[in-house]
């Protein structure tokens, strides 16, 4: 799939009609920089513009037979273990990051990928996306439509201990190796010092799929993206731009780092911040946005919009499906801390490639 420009819509900041259609931003509330044409991103309520080229390549392995047609798909990474290409300034060793840096090992032939785009902050700042490991999912073809692929993620900046889960936990089967070891490791002060829950990578996020409700018709899909997103001031690009292909090099200032699995389904999405172990203490850090810091923040149909069965009925080089996501960083260290985002990514008609393989195996991590 192909991204494509999309009507445009009110975005996370927006006081009125947030996530609808729009054409001024008086539409959405007023105030200034509201109606946006996706695809776009925010984080911390900052509106990133996407640029055009962003990719999406997945593989069906085995096709899931009727009624239920829910296909699994794997987007491919080959070669995780390479260094970084458009990363250098991370440093040249892999799997040791140059300070600064979390880590400067990617996908050396990732199915998802993302040119470099423009951050409207600090008189302009670049930053890419680079995936690392290999992105699941499921496309679902059923006619009627039976599947169900809202996404929710609920974050916690707490740390659970090793494994992943609180004490409070009542499911094992929500913990690592499915035992609650009741090994939490006393609660930090609520803030982003030096020894706060927000200055740490630790946290849990519970992930849901489904909300008990069928999607709408078409063929609806749903894909997480394990990504690396690295944001600098890039020396070579004129004040206020980030021109094309430029890449973050040895010398250049590193403005954030942050691991991010963002999972984008053309059912809906929904994410929060909240106290899950009961210390008080939820979010410490930038959130959502600066009016409603942990959300929850939702993304339903519309915009989220399955493909149509029949994509000849799509615009020839228009949207075809929207896909929308929601979710948290917990980044350990400044300026965000811990922040959440929202997507929309408006995509061309799915095409048939030549087959692929895509050995991968899917693996339960923490936080989430």
């Amino acid at each position: 799939m192909l991204a494509q420009q999309g009507p445009k819509l009110c975005q996370t900041n927006s006081r009125q009609n947030r996530f609808g259609p729009c054409s001024t931003d008086a539409d959405c509330g007023g105030g200034s920089g509201n109606c946006v044409q996706p695809p776009w991103a925010t984080a911390d309520g900052v509106v990133l513009p996407f640029p055009q080229g962003i990719k999406t390549t997945f593989t069906i392995a085995a096709e899931d037979p009727a009624p239920t047609c829910n296909h699994s798909a794997c987007i491919a990474c080959s070669n995780a273990d390479a260094v970084c290409a458009g990363i250098p300034g991370c440093g040249s060793t892999p799997g040791q990051p140059a300070p600064g840096c979390i880590r400067n090992q990617c996908c050396a032939s990732p199915g998802f990928t993302i040119p470099t785009f423009l951050v409207p902050l600090l008189g302009g700042l670049c930053s890419r996306l680079d995936q690392y490991r290999c992105g699941f999912g499921a496309v679902n073809s059923s006619n009627p439509q039976v599947g169900d692929n809202e996404v929710t993620k609920t974050a916690d900046t707490s740390d659970p201990g090793a494994d992943c889960c609180y004490n409070n936990d009542p499911n094992a089967a929500d913990c690592v190796g499915g035992v609650n070891n009741h090994d939490d490791p006393a609660a930090k002060p609520c803030n982003t010092g030096g020894s706060g829950a927000g200055n740490d990578i630790k946290g849990k996020v519970i992930r849901t799929v489904g909300n008990g409700q069928c999607d709408l018709a078409g063929i609806n899909y749903r894909m997480a993206v394990p990504s690396l997103s690295t944001t600098w001031q890039d020396s070579q690009s004129p004040q206020g731009q980030c021109l094309p292909g430029s890449t973050f090099d040895p010398g250049e200032l590193i403005i954030t780092q942050v691991a991010l699995n963002a999972e984008f389904s053309t059912a809906g999405a929904t994410s929060s911040f909240a106290d899950l172990n009961g210390d008080g203490c939820a979010r410490a850090g930038a959130g959502f946005t600066n009016f409603n810091q942990n959300g929850p923040f939702t993304l339903g149909p519309p915009p989220a919009a399955p493909q149509p069965y029949d994509s000849s009925t799509c615009p020839p080089g228009g949207v075809c499906s929207t896909a929308v996501a929601a979710g948290v960083a917990i980044t350990g260290g400044g300026p965000l801390f811990d922040t959440g985002f929202v997507a929309v990514l408006t995509n061309g008609a799915m095409t048939r490639l030549p087959t692929e393989s895509c050995p991968c195996t899917q693996v339960n991590g923490c936080p989430e």
